[in-house]
C-alpha cells in the first residue's frame, strides 16, 4: 500500500519525503525522514516532514489511502494560495482530511507546540490554522486499516 502511494506522489513532486516512526523504518530509494517525537501519530511525521523539506510547501498523503491518484493530489497542490496555511483534502459529507493536504512550512511553529503539549489530533492543527478544502472523490479518501476496508 504505501509503494502505491509513493508512486502518485512520485509523479508530481519533484522531492519525495517518507515519514517513518525511526531510522530502521527506511524504504530503499527513498529520503526518509524519522520522527523526532517518536510514537506521537501523523503530527510527528508531519513535523518531521516540514523540517527536512526543501520547499515551502509539504504535500503530506497517509500511506494508508490506497486509492487516491495524481489526479485528485494535483488539485490539492493547484489550491495553494498566499495566506492559507494548509491545503485539505474534503469528502462529500464535508468532512476534512488532515491526512491529505498541503501544508506550509509556516505552519511548523503550531505543530511544534502542539508536540511540546499534550494534543495530537491533525484536526486540533486544523482548527488552528487557515484552512482552504478542496472537494475529493470519497473512494479516494478511503482509509484501509483492515482487510475488510477493502470491500467496501
Amino acid at each position: 500500500m504505501v509503494m502505491r502511494v509513493l508512486d502518485e506522489v512520485r509523479a508530481l513532486a519533484n522531492e519525495v519525503l517518507l515519514s517513518v516512526r525511526s531510522p530502521s523504518d527506511f524504504i530503499e530509494g527513498y529520503a526518509c525522514v524519522a520522527d523526532r517525537f517518536p510514537g506521537e501519530g501523523p503530527l510527528a511525521g508531519l513535523h518531521a516532514s516540514l523540517l527536512a523539506a526543501s520547499h515551502d510547501w509539504v504535500l503530506a498523503v497517509a500511506c494508508d489511502l490506497p486509492f487516491v491518484v495524481v489526479d485528485d493530489l494535483n488539485r490539492l497542490l493547484l489550491a495553494r494560495e498566499n495566506g492559507v496555511d494548509a491545503i485539505v483534502a474534503r469528502d462529500s459529507s464535508g468532512k476534512l482530511h488532515p491526512h491529505c493536504g498541503c501544508y506550509h512550512i509556516s505552519v511548523l511553529p503550531v505543530v511544534e507546540e502542539m508536540l511540546g503539549g499534550s494534543e495530537r489530533a491533525m484536526h486540533e492543527l486544523l482548527d488552528r490554522l487557515e484552512v482552504f478544502s478542496v472537494p475529493l472523490p470519497d473512494k479516494s479518501l478511503v482509509n484501509v486499516n483492515r482487510i475488510s476496508d477493502l470491500s467496501d
